[in-house]
């Protein structure tokens, strides 16, 4: 112990919620599992693949539960509401210099960094989605009783979460990630209470409402025919369909899921 706090490297604060730890970590255990077992397919007749591939994912979970606890221990509210433009700035460039990349699945998506023996890829729009709440929380957590415009709180984490997902979904081509992206600021937006907000988020409940109904659609009798005129990719059609009804291509987009059921 120093000055009253544990000096553990990997012991979370007193003041963490343990619930949402031991789920985190169950996660990662289970989705550590589930990318062995995914490349065991692909090391037949290849032993060394299938190590390096869990000894690298193993790694990463070990040193990104390490790096989450360091960044809560050291986490400042003041420090984050004054360095949110930088935050903004760094998490754009990121996004772009991933275009630099050759696609992956059809999507620009991952930046590539050399290791002797090993390929190393990072994927930027995951670190966009702590941007993103981070951002959220800069300018809607600390709300005052007497502020400006909800308008004018709104715009700059709006504008930053518009653009983050338009680059992933236009530019990367990546719908999938671009999707969650833009649902966990949905969310974000909805939690902070101020009287000046409440007529946003009624109105984006109600729109939530409609996005549901129109997924209880696209699963319907007619809901392959929407997906064809929707102006997307045809990959990120075939994507859909296959979430739709997985036996329409068995041996190709709905491989894995018809394995999984």
């Amino acid at each position: 112990m120093e000055n009253g706090k544990s000096t553990n490297p990997i012991r979370m604060p007193a003041y963490a919620d343990k619930f949402i730890n031991y789920s985190m970590l169950a996660l990662a255990v289970f989705g550590l599992a589930m990318v062995i077992s995914s490349s065991m397919g692909i090391a037949v007749g290849d032993n060394s693949y299938l190590i390096k591939t869990a000894v690298k994912q193993v790694v990463f979970t070990l040193a990104g539960y390490v790096a989450m606890i360091f960044m809560a221990k050291q986490f400042n509210f003041k420090l984050l509401k004054n360095n949110a433009n930088l935050i903004i700035v760094l998490t754009i460039f990121v996004l772009c210099f991933a275009l630099a990349f050759p696609p992956v699945g059809g999507a620009r998506a991952w930046i590539k960094i050399p290791f002797p023996g090993i390929e190393v890829t990072l994927q930027p729009s995951e670190f966009s989605k702590i941007s993103i709440i981070c951002i959220i929380s800069a300018y809607l957590g600390d709300l005052k009783k007497k502020m400006t415009k909800a308008s004018d709180i709104f715009k700059a984490p709006l504008v930053f979460v518009l653009l983050s997902v338009l680059i992933v979904i236009i530019l990367q081509r990546d719908l999938g990630s671009g999707v969650v992206m833009f649902g966990i600021a949905y969310i974000c937006f909805l939690i902070p209470k101020h009287e000046q907000l409440r007529k946003y988020q009624f109105w984006m409940i109600s729109f939530f409402v409609l996005f549901l109904i129109f997924v209880i659609i696209l699963f319907s009798p007619i809901g392959e025919g929407i997906v064809e005129i929707l102006p997307l990719q045809p990959y990120q059609k075939n994507r859909i369909l296959s979430a739709i009804n997985p036996f329409i291509d068995r041996y190709n987009t709905g491989y894995q899921l018809i394995n999984g059921l």
